[in-house]
């Protein structure tokens, strides 16, 4: 909850954007982290342990409190908090009173949200498709909506925009069920349906969907740790391997079929390993070059993730440096901490370049027949 109020004040300069970036962000931790094997409902959650924890305690757990501020309005919420901290005030508490105390302020019965959010485990999946077809009077467009995942459906109030060729409309889709239908009428022609583009609705996302990152391939339970011959530090994967048990191959035994199955996770690089990588990444032996940044040192290291240029589903993460140089001793534990950019350059352990990839709007948008 202090984590929520932290990083969702809409008074703060900015709160518009920092708002969805921070909202793509917990969903991201939750999506990359968090599978069928090791999920559990939010009420079962006691301590942080480790990842699987924090995606599920402290991100799922905030974004409940995002969909309830904005379910019940400001005042009912803020007026919710306050009630609770007075009636429990050095006591044991937990959901159910936060949900008692929530229902008194706002008038609403709340036991419906609390039991998909807070007692039922996983996330919605949400697809959609969409046509449109010219009328007398303008455009018709119908939206199919669906929830994919394997739990049973959510009570969803999804937020669309839909942008025609004068300009942008926004409505909200009510789903309880699968799958679901509207149908609405532009006076102009719909360019593009976006759905659910400021990440309001708690939900799993796909790869193409999140910022890459370190994180999103080791959160693969699939994934694969390759030792490529060259730039790269045996202590180095180890030092990962701890942390993500993943199975570790050397690049030369890997056949073309498992490179394009898996997510990678590559220490090191090779003349195989440079037909992976995008344009924008070059290494040398003498440096590298990573989205226009340019470092000519034998002590350059690159951690830069990417999506698989074989596999749309999956990821490819990239470590690896210009020589023995890029990895000052001790060094490789410091790495951990980057796992969510989505790049980060090293010149000899002093970090010297970094970034996030934002995925564009247009990952939100659903197919327009």
């Amino acid at each position: 909850l202090t984590a929520y109020l932290t990083d969702n004040d809409p008074a703060k300069p900015d709160a518009a954007d920092q708002g969805r970036s921070n909202r793509l962000h917990l969903l991201t931790e939750y999506s990359a982290i968090v599978n069928d094997k090791n999920d559990y409902p939010l009420s079962s959650f006691s301590e942080k342990e480790n990842p699987v924890d924090q995606a599920i305690g402290y991100q799922k757990g905030a974004f409940v409190f995002i969909m309830l501020r904005e379910m019940i309005g400001d005042e009912a919420f803020f007026e919710g908090l306050k009630r609770f901290a007075r009636d429990w005030r050095g006591k044991v508490a937990g959901w159910e009173e936060i949900r008692l105390s929530m229902e008194r302020a706002s008038g609403k019965p709340l036991g419906w949200f609390f039991n998909q959010w807070v007692k039922q485990k996983g996330a919605p999946r949400l697809t959609g498709g969409a046509t449109q077809h010219r009328e007398k009077d303008g455009y018709r467009l119908m939206l199919q909506l669906r929830q994919d995942q394997k739990e049973k459906p959510y009570r969803l109030r999804i937020p669309v925009e839909v942008i025609t060729s004068k300009g942008t409309e926004r409505r909200t889709v009510d789903l309880e069920t699968t799958q679901g239908q509207v149908t609405w009428t532009f006076s102009d022609r719909v360019e593009k349906v976006l759905l659910d583009p400021g990440y309001h609705v708690f939900q799993r996302l796909s790869p193409g969907e999140m910022p890459p990152s370190m994180n999103v391939t080791l959160g693969d339970p699939e994934a694969l740790m390759v030792l490529a011959p060259k730039g790269g530090s045996r202590e180095l994967l180890d030092a990962f391997r701890e942390a993500w048990p993943h199975p570790v191959r050397e690049e030369r035994t890997l056949t073309e079929k498992e490179l394009a199955k898996h997510s990678l996770f590559i220490v090191g690089w090779s003349p195989r390993i440079d037909r992976l990588l995008p344009k924008e990444i070059t290494m040398g032996d003498n440096g590298v070059e990573v989205y226009g940044k340019k470092i000519d040192s034998k002590g350059a290291l690159v951690v830069a993730t990417f999506h698989h240029p074989m596999n749309p589903d999956k990821s490819v993460t990239l470590v690896a440096g210009s020589s023995k140089e890029a990895f000052p001793e001790g060094f490789s534990y410091r790495l951990l901490h980057y796992g969510w950019e989505s790049y980060v350059l090293f010149d000899r352990g002093k970090l010297v370049g970094q970034k996030v990839f934002i995925p564009p709007l247009s990952s939100r948008e659903v197919a327009l027949k």
